[in-house]
């Protein structure tokens, strides 16, 4: 299976095998065992033929997995060279182009989101930042949708439904239109 000069001291033998095999004659019943110690200890294909081969067939699938599990484990394995918190604050997220209170909000986003274990990675960062401009394009009020997102346990943020869209505008203007919704039309 492999070429690799590597003296395996185990295997696996399961169970199966020994209900499998404990029934034949005893010259099948060794050609076997010495083919499955073979080819799991020494790597060595045998040279079997009639019932020892069919039986040795139904199990080599099962040996040739842990064979590949033992190769695997001779494969260096890269560690980390830094903490995933280490990793995370190198991670900042671009405030240029927001207000203070959006952020503020943006802010208590990023928290949240590390509250739940859900940090962003480096390039969910930069999506999250052209989504908020993008919001913050059309209008909306990005304090809204993250307060909404917030409150509801959602993990990501979503444009307002049209019967809840309340888009950021002065506040005069959001007076002026409680006002006519009240019958103060004349204020307006």
């Amino acid at each position: 299976m492999n070429n690799k000069i590597v003296e395996k001291n185990s295997m696996i033998f399961y169970r199966s095998f020994f209900d499998a095999i404990k029934n034949l004659p005893d010259e099948n019943r060794l050609e076997i065992f010495d083919a499955i110690l073979n080819y799991g200890f020494d790597f060595v294909e045998p040279q079997l033929s009639g019932i020892s081969e069919a039986i040795f067939i139904l199990i080599k699938p099962k040996l040739q997995a842990n064979l590949k599990r033992y190769e695997n484990s001779l494969i260096p394995k890269f560690k980390q060279t830094i903490s995933k918190r280490e990793a995370n604050e190198n991670h900042k997220f671009d405030f240029v182009g927001f207000d203070d209170d959006e952020k503020k909000s943006i802010n208590d986003w990023l928290i949240y989101r590390n509250q739940i274990k859900k940090n962003y990675v480096e390039i969910g960062l930069k999506k999250l930042r052209t989504q908020l401009l993008s919001f913050k394009e059309r209008g909306f009020s990005l304090s809204l949708i993250i307060t909404t997102s917030i409150t509801n346990g959602w993990r990501g943020l979503f444009e307002p439904k049209k019967n809840l869209v309340v888009k950021s505008t002065t506040r005069d203007a959001l007076l002026k239109c409680n006002n006519v919704e009240r019958g103060k039309a004349d204020e307006f």
